[in-house]
């Protein structure tokens, strides 16, 4: 009895205790071979590399600016707004010096809020260049507010403001403001004078007007929207008050009979004011 037992003595240390189950799944596992870390490793380099090439080494900076269409606005001016734009940063990460961070739709609008312009475009040519072009709207007229002049187009809309030392006041009338409150109307990306634009028709044929028949005044036109009213100044001699609302040729005619006829020389200049807004009645002082 003692050998039977003996045989049949279980030895535990020699046991097996893996469940075939899972050993089958564990099979079903492989390993990442060491070929194919090398090869992440190497594409993540190359790709970093090659971000860091593209967005960051001075091969991609914006080396040269040129600007197509610049009439009256100056070259200068569109390079400053450029610099300015070049200088900052996107996404507080990215230098826009560089050709691919450049934000070409921040650019557009930093020049639309200072420029009425059409078509503008700006283009990237590689390595490092940029192209800003567009059409300048056509100038009709200037206008004066708070000692600063602007070109203004049919539409009364500012197209730029003016160096004093470019002011064309042979080709162009000026308007000037002559009331307290502004009368620019500023909107996101564009500016425009808010009065109505038969003063623009009114001034420039009063200003033909003027011309032919050589009344020398002093070439601004001053717009009082309240009373319809546009003045002009005689050099050395009175205001006269022109109403938009009225026929300006009848006006017109008033006031040349009054110079031709009864106020000449120094009665001329010593009147204060000349008033052609009230129909064929004619007020002076």
């Amino acid at each position: 009895m003692r050998k039977l037992f003996a045989n049949k003595t279980r030895v535990y240390s020699q046991r097996s205790y893996r469940n075939p189950f899972f050993q089958r799944r564990r099979r079903r596992v492989s390993t990442i071979s060491w070929k194919l870390k090398i090869f992440v490793v190497l594409t993540v380099l190359m790709l970093s590399s090659g971000l860091w090439f593209v967005f960051y080494h001075d091969f991609f900076n914006v080396k040269n600016i040129e600007i197509i269409g610049s009439e009256n606005i100056r070259q200068s001016a569109i390079l400053e707004i450029a610099d300015e734009q070049l200088a900052q940063k996107k996404f507080f990460i990215l230098n826009q010096k560089n050709i691919f961070s450049l934000s070409k739709k921040q650019l557009k609008n930093e020049i639309l809020k200072k420029y009425y312009v059409i078509d503008l475009k700006i283009n990237r040519e590689l390595p490092g260049t940029i192209v800003i072009s567009f059409t300048e709207k056509q100038a009709t007229a200037i206008w004066l507010e708070d000692d600063i002049y602007y070109y203004i187009d049919s539409d009364l809309n500012i197209i730029s403001k003016i160096e004093s030392l470019d002011i064309d006041i042979k080709n162009f009338i000026v308007m000037t403001n002559n009331r307290e409150e502004t009368l620019i109307e500023e909107t996101s990306l564009s500016k425009k004078i808010s009065i109505d634009q038969k003063y623009l028709g009114f001034a420039t044929k009063l200003a033909s007007k003027l011309n032919i028949n050589h009344i020398d005044h002093e070439g601004t036109f001053y717009i009082n929207n309240l009373e319809t009213t546009v003045d002009i100044k005689i050099i050395d001699g009175p205001v006269v008050h022109f109403n938009v609302e009225n026929d300006l040729d009848s006006q017109f005619t008033s006031l040349k009979t009054l110079l031709d006829e009864e106020v000449k020389g120094d009665h001329l200049k010593k009147l204060e004011y000349i008033d052609l807004r009230f129909g064929e009645k004619i007020y002076y002082k």
